[in-house]
């Protein structure tokens, strides 16, 4: 009889056990209830430090009596039937086994991050975050990309080479004011001003502080009207066959 009885406690000191509850979270640990030779239980349901998590019910778990006493059981839960799998020696995965989204540490050293199902966030609520990449970094985005910054937003090249490539068009926005870069030109809703050069929104054009001056067609400049000014002797005039000395008066352009 006796040996019975400690053939039995030492056979239920470790089991095998399905958790037939979604794991509750009951202020001081975590607790599921659990079957174990068809026998129902409450477990204490553990992880390994640093590591949290909610085990569905369904899930499969290994169940220790600490010092034999089986009123006071943990549990550390697993899942066979969704776990990740195809892992090579020394590779590590961390996620979601249901919705596969992860974390993989690869056998070479590369760190591969899946999101299969839903957003991937990351917040930075106290202080500042800096990330140092050694060798050229690709993002491929298969829908859209937002960057919002509350504050300032740099984007600095040590090599004073900065390229932003689109195929319809790229717009700036700041306040009201936009600024449209498509194959066909330039759009802006406000006049466009550079060091001698001034373009109003309408067409006009000024540039080295007012030497030359007008609007869509370009008539004068400099106070002398492209329609009717005339060339005089020692100056020089523009042809198809190159700049060529004037002598005399020119005459009116035609």
């Amino acid at each position: 009889m006796f040996i019975t009885q400690l053939n039995n406690k030492l056979k239920n000191l470790i089991k095998n056990c399905m958790l037939t509850s979604n794991q509750k979270d009951n202020k001081v640990f975590y607790t599921s209830q659990i079957k174990s030779n068809d026998a129902i239980s409450i477990s204490q349901v553990i992880y390994p430090y640093g590591m949290y998590a909610v085990a569905p019910k369904g899930s499969q778990g290994v169940t220790f009596n600490l010092s034999g006493q089986s009123e006071n059981q943990v549990t550390l839960p697993y899942d066979a039937f969704t776990r990740f799998s195809g892992l090579q020696p020394t590779e590590v995965m961390i996620g979601n086994q249901v919705q596969k989204s992860f974390i993989k540490f690869k056998d070479k050293g590369d760190i591969s991050i899946a999101n299969k199902s839903g957003d991937l966030t990351v917040d930075i609520l106290k202080g500042s975050k800096t990330e140092t990449l050694g060798e050229d970094c690709k993002i491929s985005i298969g829908g859209k990309y937002s960057v919002v910054a509350k504050e300032a937003l740099d984007i600095k090249s040590s090599s004073n080479t900065v390229s932003i490539e689109a195929a319809v068009s790229i717009t700036l926005t700041v306040g009201s004011a936009t600024l449209t870069l498509t194959p066909a030109g330039i759009v802006s809703s406000v006049p466009i001003t550079a060091p001698g050069i001034a373009i109003a929104g309408a067409g006009g054009l000024s540039m080295g502080g007012g030497d030359i001056s007008g609007n869509t067609n370009m008539t004068t400049a400099a106070g002398k009207s492209f329609n009717s000014h005339a060339h005089t002797s020692g100056s020089y005039a523009v042809s198809h066959d190159g700049v060529r000395p004037v002598t005399g008066d020119s005459g009116a352009p035609s």
